[in-house]
């Protein structure tokens, strides 16, 4: 240790107040209340972040739940295997049967080599009128299903979604405003984007 450290330390040991002095000093001083606003205050505070807290919570719970909703609904549909109540290997044809669907029953471009359409039905996708298509993957045989609706807001939460549902490959997306899923095996599939 230097001489200035030394003196440093020497002086600011004498410089320090005395415990009688402090205790005298914290006397004197008088004890400030919070006024009540100020509680009132600070409780609306904690109330406001509490409530935006399980607002934010609530919507993510119900947002996963549909997601789980939508996964579990297009795993059972494609388990049924139902038969195409319009079967044709035909899309315009399929459409055509399907008058009551507003959107088109696949994403734009030629339809993928890799599927061969078996046909389709009227199903639902959370209450919403949709198409069941059924399809067989012509590299491995599996049959897959593609459904098609109208994109909703509770949809739209779930899109762009590839996962594995109750031993399902699900992959869900969509194009301007239909919702798509495409299911069958048990890895996600995509549709391909450039079957044109």
């Amino acid at each position: 240790m230097t001489d200035l450290e030394s003196h440093l330390q020497e002086h600011y040991a004498r410089a320090r107040l005395s415990d009688a002095r402090i205790e005298q000093i914290l006397a004197a001083a008088p004890a400030k209340a919070t006024p009540p606003r100020v509680w009132y205050a600070r409780l609306g505070s904690l109330a406001a972040a509490l409530v935006v807290g399980l607002g934010v919570l609530h919507f993510h719970l119900i947002e996963r739940d549909i997601a789980a909703r939508v996964l579990a609904e297009v795993a059972m549909n494609h388990g049924k295997q139902l038969d195409a109540e319009i079967a044709s290997g035909d899309v315009a044809v399929v459409a055509a049967a399907l008058d009551r669907l507003d959107i088109p029953l696949r994403p734009p471009g030629q339809w993928p080599a890799r599927y061969a359409l078996l046909g389709g039905r009227y199903c639902s996708i959370q209450g919403g009128l949709a198409a069941q298509l059924r399809l067989r993957d012509q590299e491995t045989g599996e049959l897959h299903t593609l459904y098609a609706t109208r994109l909703t807001s509770d949809l739209e939460t779930v899109v762009d979604t590839a996962t594995t549902y109750d031993n399902v490959g699900i992959t869900f997306w969509r194009d301007r405003d239909v919702f798509f899923a495409l299911a069958g095996g048990d890895t996600p599939n995509a549709w391909p984007q450039n079957s044109n």
